[in-house]
């Protein structure tokens, strides 16, 4: 049996700069080739490249965690669950990107043009993120004045 691959900080660093540069990679995919004239064919699977980038977001906020748990010294990463300020602070920070890149992508302005994900699409994509953002900014907001009780 082989030994487990040691994660070390530099690695894990490596790894959140590759995951940044493919989810921006993949936003800039995104809006250049969302609007086409109607008879060219799409040259992307747009729905695959966005769900690809959600994968990516869960992959890089995973990666931020740990990376969060070694600057704290913590070893056992069950220690860090998914009720955590860090990972929802993490959660956060993704949903807002992603509200901001979709409010970036571009829809048919002619009848020439086709689109692959509509302004209808888009803007149920930002609505259904900012009940998100709401949600997660009350938890975070809750936690701080547990905490700012709890140190008093």
């Amino acid at each position: 049996m082989t030994a487990p691959t040691k994660i070390t900080p530099t690695k894990l660093i490596a790894k959140r700069e590759v995951l940044i540069a493919q989810i921006k990679t993949s936003w800039n995919l995104i809006i250049k080739n969302n609007v086409l004239p109607t008879e060219m064919m799409p040259l992307y699977n747009l729905t695959a490249v966005y769900a690809q980038i959600k994968k990516d977001e869960a992959k890089l906020i995973e990666t931020k965690i740990k990376l969060q748990a070694i600057n704290f010294g913590i070893k056992d990463l069950s220690l860090i669950s998914k009720d955590s300020a860090f990972y929802s602070i993490f959660l956060l920070q993704q949903i807002k990107e992603r509200a901001t890149k979709l409010a970036m992508i571009p829809t048919k302005k002619e009848d020439t043009e086709k689109v692959v994900f509509s302004r209808k699409f888009i803007n149920d994509e930002i609505t259904e993120l900012n009940g998100k953002i709401t949600i997660l900014e009350e938890y975070l907001l809750k936690f701080n004045a547990e905490e700012i009780n709890d140190a008093a």
